[in-house]
Order: C-alpha cells, then sequence, then structure tokens
C-alpha cells in the first residue's frame, strides 16, 4: 500500500515533468523561436517603413519648393543611415538604388557611390541584385543573406533583411536582422529550463519524504483548497476580463502565463501563443529593453514600478506590481498596460497649439488686448508700444482710462456700446476710436474686436492697430482736393475772363474796320470796269476773313450766347460742325430756358457740348449723336449719345484726357454731377445735372 503511495506520487511528478521538457523543447522553444523571428521581421519592416516615411517627407518638401530635389537626397539620407536602434545601439540603415550603386551605408562607406551588382555573400549570393528584384517584383519584402556582424568586418553571420523601394528617386531602403540574436536568446532560454529541470530533479528526491510524510494532510485539504482556489479564479477571471486595460500575469522571472482578452484583441492572437514569452516580448524598439530593465527592477525593489514606452508610435502606461508570499518573496507579477496615445496625442497638440498661438500673439503686428470688467486682462508688445504703457502697468489700465472723446457721453456711449455685447446683444464692433496714450499724445486705432471666454467669464478681445498716421494723410488729402479745385476753379474762370476780352477787342476793332473796307470796296464796284474782277475778289476775299474772325472770337468767347441766349448758340454750335460731317446731329433743346440759367453755368454748357462734340468727330466713328437740354424739377439736364465704337471704361480710367478733365471740372464747378457710360461697340452716352437752387462750389 506504501509502495502505491509513493508510485502514486512519484509516477505522476516524473511523467509530468517529462512531458514538460518535451513540451518546452518539441512546442514552446519552437513557437518562441518563430514568434520571436516573427517579431524581429515585423520590426524591422516597420522600421524600414519608417525610414521610407522619412523619404517621402522630404520627397514633398522638394515638391513644394522648400527644397531642391538633390538638398532632400542628401538630407535624407544623411538622416537616414545616421539612425541607430537596438540594445547596443549599433543596428543601422543604408541605401542604395536600383541599379543598383550604393547610396550609404554607415559601416561600408567603402561601397557609397559604387557599383555593387557584383557583390556577394560568401556564398556567392550576389545580395543588392536580390533587393533590387524583390522591389522590383513586389515594391518590398525580406531578403536573407550572409552579412558582416554590425560593425565588425570579421565576423560574418545570417541576416534577414527588410527593403522597400521608393519610387519618385529610384531609391531602396532596408534594414535587418542577425539570425544569430535569435538562436542566442532560445540558447539562454534552454539554459535557464535545464537549470530549471536540474534543480526540480533535486528537489524530487527531498520533496519525496515530505510528500509522503503530509499526503494524507494534503489530501484532506485539496478539496478545500481546490473549492476556494476555484471561486478565487472565477472572481480574479472576472475582474481582469472586465478591465479595458491589457493585463499581464507573470511568474516570478517575468514570464507571461496568463494574459487577459484585451491583449488577445490587441496583439489578435490566441492566448497559448504567448504564454511563457518574456513580458518585453510584446513591444518593439527602445521599449524592449526599458519594460526588461523594469521587470528586472520589481524583482529586485519588490515594490510596484511604473514606466511609459513606446511602440509603433502608440504610447503605453505601464504600472508592474510584484505578488509576494508571506515570506516576502516573489511569487509572481502583474503587469497593467493603458494606451494612452490618444491622451499623449492630444497633450502634445495642446502644447503646440499653445506654443503656436502664444508666438503669433507676441509677434502680431497689430496690438491685441482682452479686456474685462473694466480692466485689461492681457496686452501684447504691440499694444504696449502703442499705450505706452508696459509690464504689469497696462494690466493696471481700461478702456476708461486710455479713451479719448470729446465729451463723457460720448465715452460712456462706447463702454456701454461694448458691455452690450459683452452681454451677447448682436452689436458690431467699433471701427475707429481714439486714445491718449501714457505720454498724453491722442491716437486714432482701428479696432475690431469678438467676443471670448476669459477664465470661465465673458470678455472682449480687441484687435487695433494705429493709424493716426493714415489719418493724417486722409485729412491732408482732403485739403489739398480743396485747394486743387479751388485753384482749376480759378484757372477757369480766368480763362474764360481772357476769351470774353480777346472776343471783345476782335469784334469792336478788327471786325469794325474790315466792314467799312467792306463797304467801300462795295462803293468801288461802281466806278470803272477795269477793277470789277479784282473787286469782286476783294470782297470775297474780305468776305472769308470775317466769316473766320466770326469763329475764332465765337471760339473765344460765345457772343451769340449774349445775344441770342444759350439755345440759339447751341443750334449754331451744332449746324456749324455737323455742316460739313457724316455724322447726323438730332437736337432737343427746352425752348423754356432763356433767361433761367446763369450767365456761368451758360458758358460751362457751351463749352462742355463743345468739347462733346469735338471728340465725337474725332474718336467716335458714329453716324449718329443726340442732344438733349432740358429743364428738370431741380435742375438743367444735358445729355448725349452717340452710336460709335466707344470704348473700355476699366481700361481708360487711368487714360483720361484734358477734354473730360474739362467737362468733369466745368460740372462740378456748379455742384453738378457728371456720368459717363460706355463699352466696346456701344458708343457714348454721357450725362450732366446741374443744379439751379445750389450756390457753386467755391
Amino acid at each position: 500500500m506504501r509502495t502505491n503511495r509513493i508510485l502514486n506520487i512519484f509516477v505522476p511528478v516524473f511523467l509530468t515533468i517529462a512531458l514538460f521538457i518535451l513540451t518546452i523543447h518539441l512546442v514552446i522553444l519552437p513557437t518562441i523561436e518563430k514568434q520571436m523571428m516573427d517579431k524581429k521581421r515585423e520590426m524591422i519592416m516597420e522600421l524600414t517603413n519608417s525610414a521610407w516615411g522619412i523619404l517621402n517627407s522630404y520627397e514633398e518638401k522638394a515638391r513644394d519648393g522648400e527644397l531642391t530635389r538633390e538638398q532632400a537626397q542628401r538630407r535624407a539620407a544623411a538622416l537616414i543611415t545616421g539612425i541607430r536602434y537596438g540594445p547596443e545601439g549599433k543596428d543601422y540603415f543604408w541605401i542604395n538604388d536600383m541599379r543598383p550603386f550604393m547610396v550609404s551605408h554607415p559601416y561600408r562607406p567603402d561601397l557609397n557611390g559604387n557599383d555593387i551588382s557584383d557583390f556577394k555573400d560568401p556564398n556567392g549570393k550576389r545580395l543588392f541584385v536580390a533587393f533590387v528584384d524583390t522591389v522590383r517584383k513586389n515594391g518590398a519584402g525580406y531578403v536573407d543573406y550572409m552579412w558582416q556582424w554590425k560593425d565588425d568586418p570579421a565576423h560574418i553571420v545570417p541576416k534577414i533583411s527588410y527593403v522597400r523601394g521608393f519610387k519618385p528617386w529610384g531609391w531602396i531602403v532596408g534594414t535587418g536582422i542577425y539570425v544569430e540574436d535569435v538562436k542566442a536568446e532560445i540558447k539562454r532560454i534552454t539554459g535557464v529550463l535545464v537549470r530549471i529541470y536540474l534543480v526540480i530533479l533535486g528537489a524530487m528526491f527531498f520533496l519525496s519524504a515530505v510528500i509522503i510524510r503530509h499526503s494524507a494532510i494534503i489530501e484532506r485539504s485539496r478539496a478545500q483548497a481546490q473549492d476556494k482556489l476555484k471561486a478565487s479564479m472565477i472572481l480574479y477571471s472576472t475582474l481582469i476580463e472586465n478591465v479595458h486595460d491589457m493585463v499581464f500575469m507573470l511568474d516570478a522571472r517575468g514570464n507571461v502565463i496568463f494574459v487577459n482578452s484585451f491583449v488577445c484583441n490587441h496583439y489578435n492572437v490566441q492566448p497559448d501563443k504567448i504564454h511563457g514569452a518574456p513580458l518585453c516580448f510584446f513591444w518593439c524598439g527602445d521599449s524592449i529593453t526599458t519594460v526588461d530593465k523594469a521587470v528586472s527592477i520589481v524583482r529586485q525593489i519588490k515594490k510596484e514600478f511604473s514606466l511609459d514606452c513606446v511602440c509603433e508610435n502608440n504610447s503605453y502606461f505601464l504600472s508592474i506590481v510584484p505578488l509576494c508570499d508571506g515570506a516576502g518573496e516573489i511569487e509572481g507579477m502583474i503587469c497593467v498596460a493603458r494606451d494612452i496615445t490618444g491622451h499623449k496625442r492630444a497633450e502634445r497638440a495642446l502644447r503646440q497649439s499653445e506654443e503656436k498661438y502664444k508666438t503669433l500673439i507676441e509677434n502680431a503686428t497689430v496690438g491685441i488686448v482682452v479686456a474685462q470688467d473694466g480692466l485689461f486682462k492681457y496686452a501684447n508688445p504691440e499694444l504696449m508700444a502703442i499705450t505706452g504703457y508696459y509690464g504689469p502697468e497696462i494690466l493696471t489700465k481700461g478702456l476708461n482710462d486710455l479713451l479719448y472723446t470729446e465729451t463723457r457721453e460720448e465715452k460712456d456711449s462706447i463702454i456701454n456700446h461694448i458691455a452690450r455685447r459683452v452681454r451677447g446683444e448682436d452689436l458690431p464692433p467699433i471701427p475707429e476710436t481714439r486714445i491718449i496714450d501714457k505720454n498724453g499724445v491722442v491716437k486714432w486705432l482701428g479696432n475690431s474686436s469678438i467676443v471670448i471666454d476669459w477664465e470661465g467669464h465673458p470678455a472682449t478681445m480687441h484687435f487695433v492697430s494705429d493709424i493716426t498716421a493714415r489719418k493724417q494723410a486722409e485729412s491732408a488729402l482732403r485739403e489739398s482736393e480743396i485747394q486743387l479745385r479751388a485753384l482749376s476753379q480759378q484757372l477757369i474762370k480766368a480763362q474764360e475772363q481772357e476769351r470774353k476780352r480777346l472776343s471783345r477787342e476782335l469784334h469792336d476793332e478788327l471786325g469794325q474796320k474790315l466792314a467799312g473796307l467792306k463797304l467801300e470796296i462795295a462803293a468801288l464796284k461802281r466806278k470803272p470796269e477795269l477793277l470789277h474782277e479784282f473787286l469782286n475778289s476783294a470782297d470775297q476775299l474780305l468776305g472769308d476773313v470775317n466769316t473766320d474772325l466770326r469763329r475764332i472770337y465765337n471760339a473765344l468767347r460765345p457772343v451769340t450766347i449774349d445775344k441770342l441766349g444759350l439755345r440759339q448758340a447751341l443750334i449754331a454750335l451744332i449746324n456749324g460742325r455737323f455742316e460739313h460731317s457724316t455724322i447726323h446731329a438730332h437736337c432737343d433743346i427746352d425752348q423754356s430756358l432763356k433767361n433761367q440759367i446763369p450767365e456761368e453755368m451758360s458758358i460751362s454748357i457751351y463749352r462742355i457740348l463743345q468739347e462733346i462734340i469735338t471728340n465725337t468727330i474725332k474718336h467716335s466713328q458714329a453716324h449718329d449723336l443726340s442732344i438733349t437740354l432740358k429743364k428738370e424739377s431741380n435742375g438743367i439736364s444735358l445729355e448725349t449719345a452717340d452710336n460709335g465704337t466707344g470704348f473700355d471704361q476699366d481700361l481708360i480710367h487711368d487714360k483720361i484726357g484734358f477734354g473730360l478733365l474739362g467737362i468733369k471740372e466745368r460740372t462740378r464747378q456748379h455742384g453738378g454731377e457728371l456720368r459717363i457710360t460706355s463699352s466696346p461697340g456701344n458708343g457714348v452716352r454721357i450725362s450732366a445735372h446741374f443744379p439751379l437752387e445750389q450756390n457753386p462750389v467755391e
């Protein structure tokens, strides 16, 4: 009976150990080796894709014109081949092109710029040609070959690399892993297991007696322990499975013995595929070493340890808690990993946004100020420069202190307007205001504002610019225009006075003398017949001279206005100018205008029509011209329209001649309004309105 009990104890134990050893060597170690190799492959693929992303970013800069392609290629190559990773910081990237020529290799600079199509590894494999073939066929892929161990050219070992082509530049970027790394890790794990086997076998002999001795006690308490354990496991499993974080149960060495479903879903693996793997296996890059060191620290200090790590552009927060027995020795560990990528990105985006807007506001060329409850809560340097108040002093001021108005009521109205906007009323901002700065100088400010939330309360943010110089320039310009207009009016008046004087002299002196000469010649006609032909010729000549003189002094001063009135003077002007012209004039002049138009206005209307007729004959190529002069309820209206070629008003705006300028100035002199409408092929329409009751502009 005792023998059977011993056999019942030892046989299952030894069979279990044997099965465990076989399982470890035949299943778990190969699985771990495969998973480690797959993870390494995945790692170098992601690293190569990251390097490819660097090339793509520099290509975008070249396309956008920030860099030339040569600059982009040179900087990208220097950046990528300068990257190191791995536990020793000696793993690297290289770049070759599709010929293949080596672009850049950190450990083999002797190959840079050289043709490497015939470069072979010790097995005779043309590895760079294999890279090119893989890229041409699939765009990217894995290639195995023999290569030097990192920076040691004398140590040649098997290597697997992942390469990816960058089509815009015809480049291939790649990085690799050494198969020896995985084999060494497996060897290390195997050595640990062998030591464990030996310890277990030694302990078995020692424990066998104890086991036999306490077997009865154990047998009695086993059922109770199983029930408690089952209940505890159910409770623990329920708790773990309902946590929205990744939970790893580790043994005392830091290897995984249990994971919750969140881990399986995150890595898309089955639980049995990851049991026994070290915790660092689930991370990548520098985080592998960081997590492994964290596990070692927990084993040493036997206290909770927390850390942040990054893997595949995701950020995680890890908390590792030791599980100790009654003697304080670690029996296992629990690691809870939370994905904080979104939180990190939000923090980073917030910091970047704050820095960007702070820089923007601090360097803005307009003054920016936040006003709340009558005081300034913030002011940028430009606002301080405008007001003359710097540093904390500006924050002791408010709108009431700086606003400059003619009356107190005007200031109160502005402040009340701003307060109503803060309360939510739909009111526009006040576009321009005046302030008085620290030195007592009154300044004009252009202003726009918005209602914002400042520390939980409504406030107004004002964007102001100093427009004092512009205001002064506008005032000077208005004054200059007034002076120029007065000068122009005086010039026109002086011209009319001079023309009137010349007309009077030509009429009273030269005209009368020529008329007397004509009478004397008429008397000579009755004398001897020999003089008859001569006298006829002289008579004709003098008649022509008299006609020319009338035309000249009418051009200088239309005396027909004084004698016949404006209507008849205009009719005479129209008939005279179009007598030998191909243009047909249609005239409609109000007969009731006599004695209703002041003399100066009559002269201006005559000169305006005279200039219009001249322009029509010279430039319009028209066949018809309509002329209308009539009295309206509030003044006199002159309107002309031809059917000529017209012109583009936008193109001719800056090339207007003195004729049209004269027309505009004569109209403006009487407080009138001139409108010119034209387009190519649609002739020209000119409308001038002269108010009768409004005094001329002085």
